[in-house]
């Protein structure tokens, strides 16, 4: 605050540095297509990769990013349909996953999914926007307890 009344105090708005993001999803069963993906990705190479915790997810990580050093983290949220879970279920944990995957300090990620909700096409190249709106959109889809 400034001691004369006639100066108005400066209140700064705040302002973060979010650099871009981007996140390229593929799937854990395509493993040369992820690779594929990857090799022609701009963004890329990735700074860091997000699996579905399975060998195969983990698998398809190590192949598609062959060459380069890549820190690889698996998260549960990202794990395929359980049995006996509804598709709601499913859709809702996925847009929690998708929330942690957007949480993590990364320029460039690789998600590698064991299933994808609601035939999600892979793979697909999303920013940082991007991520939380197909989250919101999977939270939107699930009713209301």
């Amino acid at each position: 605050m400034s001691a004369r009344a006639d100066q108005r105090p400066v209140i700064a708005e705040p302002r973060g540095f979010d650099a871009p993001r981007s996140y390229l999803f593929v799937s854990a069963r395509e493993p040369l297509a992820a690779a594929v993906a990857l090799w022609s990705w701009a963004e890329g190479p990735p700074d860091l990769c997000l699996t579905s915790p399975s060998p195969e997810a983990e698998d398809t990580a190590a192949f598609a990013a062959a060459g380069h050093f890549v820190r690889i983290f698996d998260e549960p949220l990202l794990a395929r349909r359980r049995p006996g879970e509804s598709w709601d279920d499913f859709r809702e944990r996925f847009a929690e996953g998708l929330r942690i995957v957007a949480a993590y300090d990364t320029r460039a990620a690789l998600v590698v999914c064991d299933e994808l909700p609601d035939r999600w096409a892979a793979p697909f190249v999303v920013d940082g926007d991007g991520i939380m709106a197909r989250a919101a959109l999977l939270e939107n889809e699930v009713p209301p307890p």
